[in-house]
């Protein structure tokens, strides 16, 4: 297999194409095509993601042997070993979909067995420092990335952020060089990047190769909250134990206790850690610009 780039602090080795992969080092993690219809486990999946709540549906299993099993609709099984650093992926024609599908639960849960916290949620980087964009679904964290990366600023995930807390401070792992845009903002929002395919009613962007950098760590300067008010913008501080509640919905975590145990201890580190704010903003096209400027301040004068 050959070494093709850089995902999430992983060094990706695999044959087929992929389209949004980093430069820079990291460890080996193999990523292979294999032509197997595995069975359905007999016990129920720890984790399930309807199709009428979420994007696609899918089903997780944690099997016997410690490997995780995943189905995803409309792709096929995936088999992840993050010990062994290896994702097993069904054989499929729409290649782009299936590589946004790699880079989701299977190499979370590999980034995950690290120690590393992951969260639901964008990120970039602006001026050497990493940003995190905190929201649920459609309230506008990925435009506002895309933003962002049409004002110049780094875009280091825009949906799926790694925090890592074993260095001095937090950091942000950069992952896939991708952002996904719904098609009517696509016309507003111009990422610099090429367009490699537009499905689900998005626009699928492999970001600008000169602006894509490493996986190096990214110091993580704060926390931003989106809110959204037709009053105008404004960046107040959050207070830490709201914050606890607020990320706490917006982390990964298996209904375990031992995993409930970990996913809150690290929230507790990132709100201890990392300062967070509210950031309020009307979901205008106009105002994008005023947006990512307040942003940027603030993030100076941090």
């Amino acid at each position: 297999m050959n070494s093709l780039g850089t995902c999430y602090g992983y060094d990706i080795h695999s044959t087929m194409e992929l389209s949004y992969l980093r430069g820079g080092k990291g460890d080996r993690l193999h990523v292979s095509v294999v032509d197997v219809d595995h069975p359905v486990p007999d016990e129920e999946p720890l984790l399930e993601w309807l199709p009428t709540e979420h994007p696609f549906g899918a089903a997780l299993w944690r099997l016997p042997t410690g490997l995780w099993q995943l189905w995803v609709d409309g792709v096929g099984w995936f088999r992840i070993d993050p010990q062994g650093l290896r994702i097993e992926v069904p054989v499929s024609t729409d290649l782009v979909r299936l590589e946004e599908r790699i880079w989701g639960i299977p190499t979370l849960l590999c980034f995950l067995e690290r120690g590393d916290l992951p969260l639901h949620a964008a990120a970039v980087e602006i001026d050497g420092k990493a940003v995190v964009l905190a929201a649920p679904g459609h309230a506008g964290k990925t435009t506002l990335a895309g933003a962002c990366a049409t004002a110049g600023f780094r875009v280091l995930s825009e949906d799926l952020t790694c925090i890592r807390f074993n260095d001095e401070h937090p950091s942000i792992i950069p992952g896939p060089a991708m952002i996904r845009l719904r098609e009517d903002v696509s016309s507003h929002v111009k990422v610099p990047g090429n367009v490699l395919g537009t499905s689900e009613g998005r626009v699928h962007i492999g970001l600008d190769t000169a602006n894509r950098g490493t996986c190096e760590p990214v110091p993580l300067a704060a926390v931003y909250l989106l809110n959204k008010t037709p009053e105008g913008i404004a960046i107040e501080p959050h207070s830490p134990v709201d914050a606890l509640s607020d990320l706490w919905g917006l982390s990964f975590r298996v209904p375990t206790d031992e995993d409930r145990t970990r996913c809150f201890n690290g929230v507790v580190d990132l709100v201890s850690e990392v300062p967070v704010y509210d950031l309020y903003r009307p979901l205008t096209y106009a105002t994008l610009p005023q947006v990512v400027r307040a942003l940027e301040g603030s993030v100076l004068h941090a």
